[in-house]
């Protein structure tokens, strides 16, 4: 039951019916009976690790915040992280190997995470035990954030489901508005580019360096919106229910640097690490030994191996644990040399260079390793990039190579990058002056032409619903 299906839909309208029927307090019963049937959804079985990760970690935060003494608190914390990362690794990988047709349950790493940083929340004496278990079990489940995110916070999400706020007609508009802006970007950007980027990862020997790179950077912007998509409609969903969810993505194509584009990029999951594997490292023994740097590039290289534990994932940390440590190590040294040539004296001439070397030099090439299935296949569109004519008048070639002989998939190209560019500057307009708030200050004729005509741009320019599912839903 995708986010982007008609059977969705349909069970979102009935549970914020019936929540309107329910007094606060009392709705969480409903939301949890609700996220059950969510995941149910998907898998049945699955249910049974959702419930031991709830009833786990429930009863060592019970245990940890009851223990006085520091030593036996820090043997059940570590010893409840251990027993999710290797639940984690037998679901990924023995499980499939040892049962024919087992599917890894969906979520697994995102609701985890939220368990864990509640776990060490409460370890740090920074959140009270939940002793309510139904209200812990809403926590780790609830159905808006459980498949993948955005990662929440105990201190902000427990307090919230206990007592979920009430939802105005403004509220619930704004959410709608939002909740099409996911839509949007899932069914008329992320599904159309990835009928282009697939096929070019799938056999990226069959394309020149130009056409590779062009595939690269949608590739970038597929992962995007398909992500950023899904976490509006997230967002949404829990706002219709009454729950404020954090955002994820601030307009991370605008970054001048890489600290910058990872303030900006999956933010919950950025400030998760920062909060519970970079600063755990940098107050422990060996991060004091080794200095900040060491415990940037760790935390990225755990980073990237939670995707998964393959090469180019570990290459995916790798690159960014590198860069980023190398960003903090030069931006004094980078603003002396900016003012050096007088290049802070055009402000925007100079936020334009850093946004495109962001982008261009440290943004796109971990996408390679991301979206590739083999460091081999990697290497190649590395090494393919910088081979083939890369003339301006070799931009209809490659229009040709990624979309074929066909004039509709030209057609379906074309306006899927316009739709691109429009997206972002909505994106600054939303960031700046607030288009949801504007739109519902029109008049009421006006806003129900313009929902209209939104419903009618989605049915006409969509990919077919529920087609491809969610990229980070493999993780």
């Amino acid at each position: 039951m995708y986010f982007h299906s008609i059977p969705f839909f349909s069970f979102l309208f009935l549970i914020v019916l019936f929540a309107t029927k329910i007094a606060a307090k009392n709705r969480w019963v409903l939301f949890l009976g609700a996220s059950c049937f969510f995941y149910a959804w998907f898998s049945l079985a699955a249910l049974g690790f959702l419930a031991f990760v709830i009833l786990f970690s429930y009863r060592i935060a019970i245990a940890i915040a009851d223990t006085e003494d520091a030593t036996s608190r820090a043997v059940l914390l570590w010893s409840a992280i251990a027993a999710k990362v290797t639940l984690i690794g037998l679901a990924r990988y023995f499980f499939p190997e040892l049962l024919p047709g087992f599917v890894v349950p969906l979520g697994l790493s995102f609701y985890s995470f939220q368990a864990s940083g509640y776990l060490i929340d409460v370890y740090r004496r920074q959140q009270s035990p939940e002793r309510h278990l139904g209200r812990y079990a809403l926590f780790v489940s609830f159905f808006p954030t459980l498949l993948s995110g955005p990662i929440e916070r105990s201190n902000s999400l427990l307090p919230q489901l206990a007592d979920p706020a009430d939802v105005t007609a403004e509220i619930a508009t704004s959410n709608g508005l939002l909740f099409y802006s996911g839509l949007f970007k899932k069914l008329v950007v992320a599904d159309a580019l990835a009928r282009f980027v697939v096929p070019v990862f799938a056999n990226p020997e069959y394309f020149d360096g130009p056409t590779l790179f062009v595939a690269v950077a949608i590739a970038r912007y597929m992962i995007f919106a398909d992500f950023s998509g899904y976490a509006d409609m997230a967002i949404a969903t829990a706002g219709f229910l009454g729950v404020r969810v954090r955002q994820n993505f601030n307009r991370p194509f605008f970054a001048t640097s890489l600290i910058d584009y990872w303030r900006r990029w999956h933010i919950s999951l950025h400030d998760w690490m920062k909060d519970y594997v970079f600063y755990s490292l940098s107050t422990s023994a060996a991060g004091r030994a080794f200095g900040i740097y060491f415990c940037l590039f760790v935390s990225f290289l755990f980073m990237g191996l939670w995707h998964d534990v393959r090469w180019t994932y570990l290459a995916v940390g790798l690159w960014y644990g590198l860069f980023i440590s190398l960003d903090y190590l030069t931006r004094d040294s980078r603003a002396r040399f900016e003012k050096r040539i007088g290049l802070h004296k055009f402000p925007l001439l100079l936020r334009l260079l850093q946004i495109a070397i962001t982008l261009i030099v440290f943004v796109l090439p971990p996408t390679v390793f991301f979206l590739s299935k083999s460091m081999d296949d990697a290497f190649k569109i590395f090494a393919r990039i910088f081979q083939g004519d890369w003339s301006f008048n070799q931009l209809e070639r490659v229009l040709v190579n990624l979309a074929g002989p066909h004039a509709s998939s030209h057609k379906l190209l074309i306006q899927t990058l316009i739709f691109m560019v429009i997206i972002e500057v909505l994106h600054i307009f939303q960031s700046q002056k607030g288009i949801r708030s504007r739109i519902q200050s029109l008049p009421r004729p006006l806003r129900l032409a313009l929902y209209v005509l939104l419903l009618l741009i989605l049915v006409v320019f969509a990919q077919p619903f529920g087609e491809r599912p969610y990229v980070y839903f493999q993780f």
